[in-house]
């Protein structure tokens, strides 16, 4: 099988690309708005007659982590037993017109916000609040400026916790489906075996301290054969794209991996199918991640993307770091 390749070696900075342990990236996921101030009026839902009165101040939460295809009325199911609910809404991405995996709930009284986001943050109770095989995680709402300063709050957190997890083993299992769930109803035999076996592969490689999962370059499998460099990119920039946002998208690296003895139509090396994307910024990487994997609306229902966050083997990293400042002090000796 073409995909079965070591896809986790060194790269180079040329341009040629379910459930899980920790959902979400507390450190420094500032791509959502955690903000309830939308220009959209959220839909009403209905409650109990006894329960419709005018809701308090700071009764609304954000849900992360929704499966693309969860609706309001899903979401509003999943949370109603904590109390009445004002409304649920889905949030939608105006740009690529598909929600964003994302979602406000307003309650009618605080302690049921209180009770979801309680039930939400225990460990040992987090299996109550799973939608569509995916692990909500729920934080209280807050306007669009303290929104802001809680995302600029997260990066220096996370900056000053890298040391913690220097290997990102919290990303490790960042988009794995499991059988039996959900989130895997159409997906192929042959692609969850495809799944299975990464996934044991990466658990192995990760047994040796010298490799570690990168947070900006992703491994994407099922890549239709015909399928060129700039397509991925073009692809990838579009789902990793943030709406309205002014900060240029960059993307350091695509590759495709390609057969040294096998040949396409064209006369070129073959495509194994699979390939890397390497994102400046680890943001958009998990957004390109979250929107791209297991969507059958990528490529196709049969074959859907199997994206990941992929290895780097450090010892390769070091090599290669060596060579460039060798290469950039033997340029400055001969500029000088």
């Amino acid at each position: 099988d073409d995909d079965d390749d070591d896809d986790h070696g060194p790269h180079s900075k040329t341009q040629s690309n379910g459930n899980s342990i920790n959902d979400e990236d507390e450190g420094e996921d500032e791509d959502e708005d955690e903000d309830d101030s939308d220009d959209n009026e959220p839909r009403d839902m209905e409650t109990e007659p006894e329960e419709k009165v005018t809701p308090t101040e700071g009764t609304t939460v954000f849900v992360r982590n929704l499966p693309f295809q969860a609706d309001d009325n899903q979401v509003y199911e999943a949370f109603r037993r904590f109390g009445p609910i004002a409304y649920a809404r889905v949030v939608i991405d105006k740009k690529l017109q598909r929600p964003k995996g994302t979602a406000f709930v307003k309650f009618y009284k605080a302690s049921s916000k209180r009770k979801a986001i309680s039930v939400a943050g225990q460990g040992s109770n987090a299996n109550d609040l799973i939608l569509g095989g995916r692990t909500l995680i729920v934080t209280e709402a807050v306007d669009r400026n303290t929104a802001e300063k809680l995302a600029q709050e997260r990066v220096a957190k996370g900056r000053k916790e890298k040391g913690v997890d220097r290997r990102n083993l919290f990303l490790a299992s960042e988009g794995l489906i499991k059988e039996g769930t959900p989130a895997a109803e159409g997906v192929s035999k042959k692609d969850m075996e495809k799944r299975s076996r990464a996934f044991k592969e990466k658990k192995q490689k990760l047994k040796n301290p010298n490799y570690r999962v990168s947070r900006t370059r992703l491994s994407i499998r099922n890549l239709p054969l015909e399928m060129a460099e700039k397509d991925l990119k073009a692809l990838c920039r579009k789902h990793a794209s943030e709406e309205n946002s002014k900060k240029p998208l960059k993307i350091r690296q695509v590759k495709i991996v390609r057969s040294a003895e096998r040949m396409d139509k064209r006369g070129m090396p073959r495509s194994k199918r699979y390939g890397f994307v390497e994102f400046e910024r680890h943001e958009a990487a998990l957004r390109c991640l979250r929107r791209m994997n297991n969507n059958p609306e990528v490529f196709s229902k049969a074959e859907r993307p199997i994206v990941e966050f992929a290895l780097d083997d450090m010892r390769k990293l070091l090599v290669l770091k060596k060579h460039m400042i060798a290469s950039m002090k033997a340029s400055l000796r001969s500029e000088s």
